[in-house]
Parts: C-alpha cells; structure tokens; sequence
C-alpha cells in the first residue's frame, strides 16, 4: 500500500497529467479543462489515475481504514462502488473518515455507497460536495440511517442536473423528506431510475408524486415497502400519466387497498411497462382480475411480473393457472 501510493518522480507526474488531461478531453460530455489548475495541486502516485474503484468490505473496521487511503490516493475517480457484504456495524469516525476521503471531482460519474451505516453527517460531507460533481449520472446511499439529513441532500442535487439514477434505499426517510425531494425533481429532468422502496414514506408518497411531471423520463419507480396505503395508492395512480415513459414499477409489501383497482385503471397510461412488482400485496378476487385483464389489454407476457397474497389459497391456485392459460404471465405466491 505504501509503494502504490508513493508520490510519482515529477516528470513522470507532468506527463501523467498530461495523459489524463487527454483522455479526458475525448469525452464531450465532460468539462474537465476549465479545472486544470485546481487539479494541479494533487500530487500524483501510482494510484492517482485509477478511474474505477469497486470495493466489498468483508471484515471489520480495519478494512475502511485501508479503503481510506485508496480513496484518498485516487485523484480523480469515474465510478466508486463500496458495499458491505454483512450487515455489520463500523465505527461511524472510521466511515466518516472513509466518506471524506473521496475525491469528489466534475469526472465522477457513479456513486454508490451501500450498507456502511452512514450517518447524517456522512451525507452531509457528500451533499456539500456535489458542486464539484456536475457529471454525476448515478448516486446511491442505500440502507443507512440517514433520515432527516436526506432532505440536506435533496436540497444539493441541483448541482447534479445530469442525475439519471437516484437510489435511497432504506435510509429512514418519511413525510418531511419526501416533500424536500419532491421540491427538488425539478432540476433533475434527466432522472430515470428512481428507488425510495423500504421507507416509511406514508401520505408522503402523495408530496412526490404531485412532482412527477418534472421527471417525464422516468422509466423505474421503487416504492415497495414503504406503508403505501389506498389514498396514496390512488393519487399515484393519476399522477402515472406525467410518467409515461415507465418501464419497471414496484409497490410490493404495500397495503394498498382498493387503490389496486384505481391503479390498474391507469396502467394503459404506461405503452411501456413491463414489471409490475405487487409481492405481499392483499387482493380480493376483483382486484386479481382487474390485473389479469389489464395484463391482457396490454399483451404483456413473461416480462410482466406479479407476486401476490391471498388468504384463500385454493381460490388462488385456480386463479393462477386460469390466469397463466390467458396471458402467460408470472405470478409467484408468497
């Protein structure tokens, strides 16, 4: 580790400056000249042009402390993946030292960060560096305690207009969050992915949607798991049409209620859907056929997906194969 992150001979440094500078300035998508100066300060050794850090930490503390020195040796990152393979608790100064030794830069361009338990001031370290990442495309702080400080991150994301992937996944949000992040799709017109699903959003589901017609690219929505009920379920409904590029949608483990129905009704608004996700979802028998029917209409076949819990499972089983012969959907039982 000591020999890789050794300050390169200055010649060799003046010339890898250059090569990087070059390569860079093939992408036109990329606005990197207009930093050379500030770029200058960085003193170069053999890790200094890695573009590409994917890292899974497997053992304890020590091993973010490494990560640290990596990090902070790479000068000017493309794509940084770190996930934690176990669930497992580090020291929130080992991960805050970890998360403020990336070189956040305008030539990054993915972010993902996953199970390192990271705290609100670790998402504050990052939300207060977006400015210097306009590029960023993708961005994902998924299953960590951050809840309130996500509305801090929200309010920064109009530095990242660029942003086509935004995943929270797990990260204690609720009500007052999604008000903060719906205010800001706004400047996110490029957003295409979205992922909120294991949050207890509630009625806040209704604040998001009324800013869907910011996102008329989205083509994945994620809202599994977070206590949709059959209010939300139907203002959501009727705000599918300002999305009508959708391709992938996830309500799964939601109490929807009657707004299945409602939901179903504005499924022909969606040309492009092919997964619709309602595993754990309850349905009486009219509900499951309106979907079946809706399924039909659309002539969705395999790519189309619905999980569904019935108390009756004989009434299911008949259902399902009925359903099958039709459409040759798949449905799996939980």
């Amino acid at each position: 580790m000591r020999d890789l992150t050794t300050t390169l001979p200055e010649s060799q440094t003046k010339q890898s400056i250059g090569d990087h500078l070059n390569s860079e300035d093939k992408a036109k998508d990329l606005n990197v000249a207009g930093d050379t100066d500030d770029r200058s300060d960085f003193k170069l050794n053999c890790l200094s042009l890695v573009i590409s850090i994917e890292w899974e930490c497997n053992k304890a503390s020590e091993e973010l402390c490494v990560l640290s020195g990596v990090l902070s040796a790479v000068a000017f990152p493309r794509s940084i993946e770190v996930t934690q393979a176990n669930f497992r608790l580090f020291d929130a100064e080992v991960v805050k030292n970890m998360v403020s030794h990336i070189n956040i830069t305008d030539n990054l361009y993915r972010l993902q960060l996953k199970r390192l338990n990271m705290t609100a001031d670790d998402a504050a370290i990052i939300a207060t560096s977006l400015h210097l990442a306009p590029n960023l495309h993708e961005l994902e702080l998924s299953d960590s305690p951050l809840h309130g400080s996500v509305s801090y991150l929200a309010e920064h994301l109009h530095h990242v207009p660029r942003l086509v992937d935004l995943t929270l996944f797990r990260v204690g949000m609720g009500y007052q969050e999604c008000i903060s992040l719906g205010a800001t799709l706004k400047h996110l017109p490029e957003l295409q992915r979205l992922s909120l699903s294991y949050n207890s959003l509630g009625d806040g589901i209704t604040k998001l949607a009324e800013h869907f017609i910011s996102v008329p690219r989205l083509k994945a929505l994620g809202l599994g798991g977070t206590n949709m009920g059959e209010e939300e379920a139907t203002f959501l409904a009727h705000s599918l049409k300002h999305v009508s590029n959708l391709e992938e949608l996830y309500l799964g483990r939601n109490p929807l209620g009657r707004g299945v129905s409602t939901l179903v009704q504005y499924l022909r608004n969606l040309l492009n859907l092919r997964k619709l996700d309602l595993k754990d979802v309850v349905m009486t028998k009219k509900e499951l056929d309106n979907v079946t029917a809706a399924s039909r209409e659309k002539r969705i076949k395999t790519s189309y997906h619905v999980s569904i819990l019935i108390r009756n499972l004989v009434e299911v089983w008949i259902l399902v194969l009925t359903m099958y012969c039709r459409t040759g959907c798949n449905f799996k039982l939980s």
